[in-house]
């Protein structure tokens, strides 16, 4: 079940979204039926002018950044991440986005930048002084176990 805000911010209907948020009635944190916020949505859309810009600068600051998705517990920052969208990444982090957090798979935003080449993306989480390259995740820490 996704909301008005949902729809608008996964089509990029970004003037519509503005509307929505200035009506003040939208819970920028509401999650459909697979735990996706519409910061979620946003964040796989590919920013392509100021003004999109600046509108996912305000949906981020309205809501919380580090709401996981139930299904697989990825964040806004995991999924802008996932889809190279760096633009996105830097206002997610500049919004409050926390790197270190973990999917259900014990992955993190830099684990999925590594995983998917975004050498830039990289660059960009490592720039940021809370991000913590030596975090394992859970296949990591299985398999260790299981060797010893």
């Amino acid at each position: 079940m996704n909301t008005a805000l949902h729809y608008s911010v996964s089509t990029g209907n970004f003037e519509i979204v503005n509307l929505l948020l200035d009506t003040k009635v939208c819970d920028v944190n509401a999650q459909n039926k697979a735990g996706y916020t519409s910061i979620m949505l946003a964040a796989v859309v590919p920013i392509t002018c100021d003004y999109e810009r600046q509108t996912l600068k305000r949906l981020f600051g309205e809501g919380n950044v580090n709401i996981k998705s139930t299904d697989s517990g990825q964040t806004a920052l995991m999924l802008a991440v996932r889809h190279g969208n760096k633009d996105t990444v830097q206002l997610l982090l500049e919004t409050g986005s926390d790197c270190n957090l973990q999917d259900k798979e014990g992955s993190t935003a830099l684990m999925a930048a590594c995983e998917h080449g975004h050498i830039d993306i990289v660059r960009l989480l490592l720039d940021n002084t809370t991000c913590d390259p030596d975090i394992k995740d859970n296949v990591m820490l299985s398999l260790s176990l299981s060797l010893m």
